[in-house]
C-alpha cells in the first residue's frame, strides 16, 4: 500500500507541476481528484485497520493549515502565491502527514527561492520575476520519497 501512495503522490504532483508550469494555473478538478485519490487511499488504511480515526483527522487538520495559510500568504503578499498552490498544499494533507507537508512547503519554498536568486545573478533576471511553485514541489517530493525508500532499498 505504501508504494501505491508514493507512486500517486509523485504522479499527482507532477501532474500539478506540469499544469503549473505550462498554464501558470492549476485546475480546480485536478486539485479535487488529487483530495479524491488521498481520501481514497486513507479509507482503503481506515478498513485495513492501520490507520485510526483520530491520527487520520489530526494528520488532516494540521497538514490543512499549511495550505490556508499558504492561502493567506498569497492574499497578504497581492498573491505572490497564487490560489491554487494552496489549495494543494491542502489536497495534499490527504496524502501525506502533517510533518511531510510542512517539510515539501519549506524545502520547496527554499528551492524556489535559491532558483530564483541564481536566475538574477547569472541572467541578470529583474526582481519582479515569477517562478511557478510546483515544479519545485514535484522535485522536492521526488527527493524526500527517495530519501524514504533509500534504508528499505539498501537493506
Amino acid at each position: 500500500m505504501i508504494w501505491v501512495e508514493r507512486i500517486g503522490f509523485l504522479l499527482y504532483t507532477g501532474l500539478l507541476a506540469r499544469c503549473d508550469r505550462q498554464t501558470g494555473r492549476i485546475p480546480l478538478p485536478l486539485i479535487l481528484a488529487g483530495c479524491c485519490g488521498g481520501l481514497m487511499l486513507r479509507a482503503a488504511e481506515l478498513m485495513s485497520g492501520t490507520l485510526s480515526w483520530r491520527v487520520l483527522l489530526s494528520a488532516y487538520a494540521a497538514g490543512a493549515a499549511w495550505g490556508v495559510l499558504l492561502l493567506l500568504a498569497g492574499a497578504l503578499a497581492r498573491q505572490a502565491v497564487g490560489k491554487g498552490d494552496g489549495l494543494c498544499f491542502i489536497s495534499f494533507a490527504f496524502w501525506k502527514d502533517n510533518a511531510f507537508v510542512f517539510t515539501l512547503l519549506l524545502l520547496s519554498v527554499l528551492l524556489l527561492a535559491l532558483f530564483g536568486v541564481l536566475l538574477m545573478v547569472f541572467r541578470k533576471k529583474k526582481r519582479d520575476l515569477s517562478l511557478p511553485l510546483m515544479p519545485f514541489v514535484w522535485i522536492t517530493a521526488f527527493g524526500l520519497l527517495t530519501a524514504e525508500v533509500l534504508p528499505e532499498v539498501l537493506r
